[in-house]
C-alpha cells in the first residue's frame, strides 16, 4: 500500500485471477470491465453465487464481495449502469452517498484557470460518462453543486455553452505534443504574468501552481514540537565561548548525534587527527571551547542540495570559523543579495 508500483501490481494480480477463474466457466461473460480491484460483469442471474465461490476459492487471503443489480441498476465507480427494457445499457454519472459536494471554492485564493477546470471536470463527468437522456438533469445538478461552492452563474453558463466533449485518444488520430510542467508558487497577479511570459518563449513548458498557504497552516499541531537536538535535516550554529565567532554546519541525522561527534572531535586524543572539522581545528589552535548548550537551528530542509545551499549562505552571513572551501559551491550571483541582507541586519 502506498507504493508507486501498487496499482500496476494490483492490475497484474487481478488479470491473472480473472483469467484463471473465467477460463473454466460454463457460461460466457458478455461484458467485463476492470479498474484495479473493482470489476463489472454481466453473467446469467443463476450463476452469481457460483462465480463468487470460484473467485474466493482462488486463494484464501484474497476474498471478494459482490453487489447485485437493484431495480435494474448497478453502480460502478462514478457511473450508474441501468438495464433498459430492450436489454441495452445506459449510463449516468453519479456521486457517492458519502460525497459532501464540496469542491474548490470560487472565493479561494487559487489560480482562476484551476477553478474553470473544476467546472469542466464536472461537465466531462456529466456529459461524457452519461447517456444523452440524462444530460439535462446532470447539468442542473452540476449548476447546483457549483452554486453551493460560490461559482458565479454567468461564468458557469458561459463554460457550459462553450463546452465540447473531449475526443477519445483513437479519435485524435495522433499523439499530443509532450509538455513539461514545473511546480511554481501561486502569487495573485504575478504568477499568471510569469506563466504567460514562459508560454511566449516556450510552447511545451507550463507552470503548475501551488498555494503557499495550505489547510495545515490553519490548524495547530497536535504533537509537541521536537526539541532542538531531536531535529534532523537542519542547518545549525554553534557559538564559540572564547570569541565572537561561530561554526555553521548541516546534517541529515539527529542534531544530538552530530553534536556528540563534534564533542568527540575536540578531545585531546584527536589533536593530531587528519581531516579535522573547522570546529575542532579552531578549538585546538586557539584553546577556545565551543558552547554546545547554546546551539541553535538556522534552517530545516530535507533536500540535500537545498540544505547545502542554505549552509553556504549562512556561513557568508555570519562570522564563522568554517573553511573557505565550505562556500566554494555558492554561485557569485548570491553575493549582492547577501550584502544587502547584511546591511538590513545592521540597521
Amino acid at each position: 500500500m502506498g507504493n508507486p508500483a501498487g496499482p500496476s501490481l494490483a492490475n497484474l494480480v487481478m488479470t491473472e485471477i480473472i483469467f484463471e477463474c473465467l477460463k473454466n466457466m460454463k457460461f460466457v461473460v458478455t461484458i467485463l470491465k476492470l479498474y484495479v480491484d473493482d470489476t463489472f460483469l454481466i453473467i446469467p442471474s443463476d450463476s452469481v453465487d457460483y462465480l463468487l465461490e470460484t473467485f474466493n476459492a482462488y486463494h484464501p487471503r484474497i476474498q471478494f464481495t459482490i453487489e447485485r443489480e437493484k431495480d435494474n441498476e448497478l453502480s460502478f465507480l462514478d457511473v450508474r449502469v441501468r438495464r433498459r427494457a430492450d436489454g441495452t445499457l445506459s449510463t449516468r454519472w453519479c456521486m457517492k452517498p458519502t460525497s459532501s459536494g464540496r469542491l474548490l471554492n470560487y472565493r479561494s485564493d487559487t489560480c482562476r484557470k484551476y477553478k474553470i477546470s473544476v467546472i469542466k471536470n464536472l461537465l466531462h463527468r456529466g456529459i461524457n460518462l452519461s447517456s444523452s437522456e440524462f444530460h439535462h438533469e446532470n447539468l442542473k445538478e452540476i449548476k447546483q453543486i457549483l452554486k453551493v461552492n460560490a461559482y458565479p452563474s454567468l461564468l458557469v453558463n458561459r463554460i457550459i455553452n462553450e463546452y465540447k466533449p473531449s475526443p477519445s485518444r483513437h479519435q485524435l488520430g495522433e499523439t499530443k505534443e509532450t509538455r513539461s510542467y514545473f511546480r511554481f508558487p501561486f502569487v495573485p497577479k504575478l504568477s499568471s504574468k510569469i506563466s504567460n511570459s514562459i508560454r511566449r518563449v516556450s510552447t511545451n513548458s507550463r507552470l503548475a501552481f501551488y498555494n503557499l498557504k495550505s489547510v495545515r497552516s490553519l490548524f495547530s499541531k497536535l504533537e509537541d514540537r521536537a526539541g532542538t537536538l531531536d531535529r534532523s535535516n537542519v542547518v545549525y550554529k554553534i557559538p564559540c565561548a572564547g570569541c565572537n565567532r561561530c561554526y555553521i554546519g548541516q546534517t541529515k541525522q539527529l542534531l544530538s548525534s552530530r553534536v556528540r561527534q563534534h564533542k568527540n572531535d575536540c578531545h585531546e586524543k584527536f589533536r593530531d587527527k587528519e581531516g579535522k572539522t573547522a570546529l575542532a581545528l579552531h578549538s585546538f589552535s586557539t584553546g577556545h571551547q565551543f558552547d554546545f548548550q547554546q546551539i541553535s537551528v538556522l534552517d530545516g530542509e530535507k533536500n540535500w542540495m537545498k540544505r547545502n545551499l542554505s549552509e553556504m549562505i549562512h556561513i557568508n552571513l555570519h562570522d564563522t570559523v568554517n573553511h573557505r572551501s565550505d562556500t566554494q559551491g555558492l554561485h557569485q550571483s548570491y553575493n549582492n543579495l547577501i550584502s544587502l541582507f547584511r546591511q538590513f541586519k545592521c540597521r
